[in-house]
């Protein structure tokens, strides 16, 4: 018997698809090799004119300009050294997943910009302690829900009508006087003209990423961090006329933060906020503890019922049920306090 051709139709689309598959992986791993190129060509003088130390050498580098870090396929990072005002920055190229078929299909129905991402790490003790954040509307309603910082010490979110930038902002800011002195002129018309481009600005002296979950049991304060953080759309291949003045504003920004120095007034109601954030988590923590050490009580007394119930010892069992309700009813009588009076 001839074997018929329409008898292997699934197996022909399934090899049509890993066809499709592997050459969308292969086109897309090239595109997002040559924006991370060209991004470096555009931009390289700006960061070398910044900083002393632009890039790392090693196995795992993009091998057209031995300055990008390959994390994954749509992922690159950068680390730039030796400027003042600043430990240092790290930038992140978060790109499409051009590689991925279905993720170019989803592209088509919800598309997404690619993304530089701005990590600064502030100086120890070079900055008075503040948190601002200047975002995308929705982004910014994400953001105060999810950041640990902002949810605690900016709760308000101002439209960016209030301090001359677009209607499409918000201005999150625990200080009147750092919003003032770092939101200047320079930096409202270079926000006022990419606003589209700018998906938030994060100034932080107590950034510990996102909220830890109820779940987990806290037994010892986040560690926080010193961090301007900075997230851009990039328009066309590596990005061009929108990332340089942004990224000018951002090296303007980190020199306003150096010089910044709050009054008096506002430095004391900062260290309030901050004292009593230790003292809520200082609470937060022994109810965690003592939520912990019941649940162990519990869960070791119901070990002890099971094992009295499994032996056949009658009277064991009747000194362990009226030790269970002795113990049972001095939980329910109300404590009373004993008040000592002095004699006349």
């Amino acid at each position: 018997m001839r074997p018929r051709l329409d008898a292997y139709w699934l197996e022909g689309v399934l090899c049509c698809l890993l066809a499709a598959y592997a050459l969308v992986y292969a086109i897309g791993r090239a595109k997002n090799t040559t924006i991370a190129t060209n991004f470096l060509k555009l931009h390289r003088p700006l960061l070398e004119d910044n900083f002393t130390l632009v890039g790392e050498s090693g196995s795992d580098m993009v091998p057209e300009d031995r300055g990008w870090r390959r994390e994954a396929e749509h992922c690159f990072t950068m680390w730039c050294s030796g400027r003042q005002c600043c430990e240092g920055m790290l930038l992140t190229l978060k790109l499409i997943k051009r590689q991925d078929l279905v993720n170019v299909l989803l592209g088509v129905v919800r598309p997404n910009p690619d993304t530089l991402l701005i990590r600064v790490e502030l100086g120890k003790d070079d900055n008075d302690p503040f948190v601002l954040c200047v975002a995308q509307k929705k982004v910014a309603t994400r953001l105060s829900k999810e950041m640990q910082d902002l949810s605690m010490f900016c709760p308000e979110r101002r439209p960016g009508d209030k301090h001359g930038l677009p209607g499409s902002l918000s201005v999150m800011s625990e200080c009147a006087e750092a919003t003032a002195a770092l939101l200047d002129a320079r930096v409202v018309a270079a926000l006022t003209q990419f606003a589209a481009h700018v998906q938030y600005i994060h100034v932080s002296d107590r950034y510990c990423g996102p909220k830890q979950m109820e779940e987990t049991s806290v037994t010892k304060p986040p560690e926080t961090e010193r961090v301007l953080l900075a997230s851009l759309s990039l328009s066309g291949e590596g990005g061009g006329d929108e990332v340089r003045p942004l990224m000018l504003m951002i090296f303007y920004m980190l020199d306003r933060i150096k010089r910044l120095r709050l009054s008096k007034e506002a430095l004391s109601k900062c260290e309030k906020r901050r004292q009593k954030a230790a003292e809520a988590w200082v609470r937060g923590a022994h109810a965690a503890r003592q939520e912990s050490a019941a649940l162990r009580r519990e869960e070791k007394r119901k070990q002890e019922k099971e094992r009295i119930l499994a032996e056949d010892d009658p009277e064991k069992q009747r000194r362990w049920e009226l030790k269970e309700q002795k113990r049972q009813q001095k939980r329910k009588t109300p404590k009373l306090k004993q008040l000592k009076v002095k004699a006349l």
